[in-house]
């Protein structure tokens, strides 16, 4: 019943919950049967290390579990708990005991038409939830639903998105989701509404009702073709069911019914128990039963790396790995996994060791070593204290006249005798353009500014490729204009500076209590859909215009940004939850609202939340005002507690 029981000597918790069993891996993490301190099982789901060092991967994760979250209902399988910003991210939903769909389907035959009207009602019920939030689940299939003792239960929120986004888990012409219970739309990578989930669902149905789908084909390019241009084969349906599954399979989403229609369609449920099959109920009986001994079972307890190698990561869909137990038999680890991980330790030891001990400049690229910021994805430049990475004098210049201080989120300034010195995280590919011309320093590549500089001189160290491009950018000018010698030298100072940048990055500091700071979070994550079509117009992609904020550019012009800063002055406007302060420059075609997160530190400074809505022309001041008080409002709900 269970998938393996791991070997002793390995953590055996995350977060505050107690691992039990492996249930089952797939393509972004795997999945844990645990017990958290109230007794209550949960289904762990914890990402791969790979994963993490995607650059986009986290602020992506982030979205979805903060969207996940805000679903519940009796039919849903509810996120209990979560730590995106752990080393190894991981979320926890209601471990739901019962049998997936597809396999009762597949042992016990097609369900009876008071079974269908159970599971119909349920699986409506919990759509109608999930779309509330701003949801589409985008891969309802027998697999992600559970036949659990007081009803259905929809599973499995992994590629939820937000309804109006497009995904970005894959390229352009790929597609998400099961292609036997995909919508029309869903099958040429079109953007999906909550319709396309009513098309899966009457899928769904179907299946359950006949043991197989409407649209099977003898290929997934062939099932494909049969859901965008063939009508569903629906005789083996009974009249009342077809009656039910028949709209929901239109082509047309605006044509489908919505779950609240099918709802009111169904009526409520006249089943006095549980409609399931005796089959059903026996293996749910034997199910609970081993669930008990095995939550009593002090030696149940299973270990689990915490940095899975590559050994682990044996691929497949994430989002097949369902949360319930499985009857894998327990397999061992073969000996040329064990050897393959053994390799890559030591690849990665020795790529450390020569970039530790790489030369300073160099134009080959052949022979630079690993480059170091190739670790760093945007959450993790957003971790580094830029303030410490240079907080030693810099030899070549003498000592600090005053030392570094912030300048704000990412980016500091410090004094010499002769030469002011300031590090931060740009953007180095929008205000000031920057270009490699081979140049390296330890294997990281140098970019050198396009724009013509009239005070100082400044070089970036470029980060991983990325969209925006960031670096760590240095600058170096003369404290007097007219001292022709100090400004002569610029240039080759700040080239003298980068190898003891770049010495410290391989263990860049981290800023302080840097899991209870917004700094750390994604800008364009953090506000809600809903937010950004009220206020900006037909959805559009928020772009990062710094490592801080994010701009949605469409009838208005929405800019949020982070930032950790000296708390803002005046009087506050209260807006009964929370308070947010003006600026001084609000106008009809430009409001700004301030709100402060988190405690105050000693030297009047907090984490700042800024949001800022700009429009050409047209609607008075306080109606802009208004709708930007609106996001913080929408905004600050969604960020974690201090």
């Amino acid at each position: 019943m269970m998938d393996e029981r791991w070997n002793p000597g390995r953590a055996d918790r995350i977060g505050r919950y107690r691992l039990l069993r492996r249930l089952g891996e797939g393509g972004m993490g795997e999945v844990l049967l645990a017990v958290g301190p109230d007794g209550r099982l949960v289904a762990v789901k914890r990402v791969h290390a790979h994963l993490i060092e995607q650059e986009d991967f986290l602020p992506r994760f982030r979205r979805e579990v903060q969207a996940s979250a805000r679903v519940s209902g009796a039919f849903t399988a509810a996120v209990v708990d979560y730590d995106v910003e752990s080393e190894n991210p991981w979320l926890a939903s209601v471990f739901v005991p019962g049998v997936p769909l597809d396999r009762a389907v597949e042992k016990y035959g097609p369900l009876s038409v008071d079974a269908i009207h159970a599971l119909a009602l349920g699986l409506a019920t919990a759509l109608q939830a999930i779309h509330a939030t701003g949801l589409v689940h985008r891969d309802l299939k027998p697999a992600n639903i559970i036949l659990a003792a007081d009803g259905p239960k929809v599973i499995d929120f992994g590629i939820a998105r937000v309804a109006a986004e497009r995904s970005d888990l894959t390229h352009t012409g790929s597609i998400i989701g099961s292609p036997a219970f995909m919508s029309p739309e869903q099958a040429e990578s079109q953007p999906l509404t909550p319709a396309s989930d009513v098309f899966s669902f009457g899928s769904v149905i179907a299946m359950a009702a006949s043991g197989k789908s409407p649209f099977a084909g003898s290929s997934m390019p062939h099932t494909l073709y049969k859901i965008v241009n063939t009508e569903p084969d629906l005789s083996m349906l009974p009249p009342n069911v077809r009656q039910l599954v028949e709209p929901c399979l239109y082509k047309d989403p605006a044509q489908r019914p919505t779950p609240g229609q099918i709802i009111d369609f169904l009526g409520p449920s006249t089943a006095s128990s549980t409609p399931w099959p005796p089959a059903i109920l026996q293996a749910m009986r034997e199910q609970d039963q081993e669930l008990r001994m095995l939550v009593a079972d002090p030696q149940s307890t299973v270990v689990v790396d915490p940095n899975p190698t590559a050994s682990t990561m044996l691929g497949g869909d994430f989002d097949e790995v369902i949360a319930h137990m499985s009857r894998k038999p327990p397999r061992q680890l073969p000996g040329r996994w064990i050897i393959a991980a053994l390799v890559a330790v030591v690849a990665l030891v020795a790529g450390l060791v020569t970039a530790v001990v790489g030369g300073a400049f160099s134009g080959e690229d052949a022979a630079a070593p690993a480059n170091p910021l190739e670790q760093f994805n945007l959450t993790r430049l957003r971790l580094i204290d830029v303030c410490k990475v240079l907080d030693d004098p810099l030899p070549s210049l003498g000592a600090w006249k005053q030392d570094f201080q912030a300048l704000g989120s990412h980016q500091c300034s410090g004094d010499y005798e002769k030469y002011v010195v300031s590090l931060e995280i740009a953007n180095i590919s929008s205000v000031e353009k920057y270009q490699q011309d081979g140049k390296s320093v330890q294997g990281v590549p140098v970019a050198e500014s396009t724009l013509k500089e009239t005070y100082g001189c400044s070089r970036a160290l470029v980060a991983k490729k990325m969209d925006p491009q960031f670096g760590l950018v240095v600058k170096i000018a003369a404290r007097k204009s007219d001292d022709t010698e100090a400004t002569k030298n610029e240039c080759e100072l700040a080239e003298q500076a980068l190898p003891k940048i770049v010495d410290r990055l391989h263990r860049p500091p981290q800023i302080a209590n840097s899991r209870h700071t917004i700094v750390r979070l994604d800008p364009c994550s953090v506000v809600p859909p809903v937010a950004i079509r009220l206020d900006v117009g037909p959805p559009v992609s928020g772009v990062l215009s710094g490592l801080h904020d994010c701009v949605w550019v469409g009838q208005n012009t929405l800019d949020v940004s982070l930032s950790h800063e000296v708390m803002p002055t005046g009087d506050p406007i209260d807006l009964g939850e929370f308070k947010v302060w003006p600026s001084a420059q609000d106008s009809n075609t430009q409001c700004t609202r301030k709100f402060v997160w988190g405690n105050v530190d000693n030297d009047l400074s907090s984490d700042v939340m800024e949001v800022q809505i700009t429009r050409e022309s047209g609607g008075t001041e306080q109606m802009l005002c208004n709708a930007a008080e609106a996001v913080v409002n929408m905004v600050a709900e969604q960020l974690p507690q201090p």
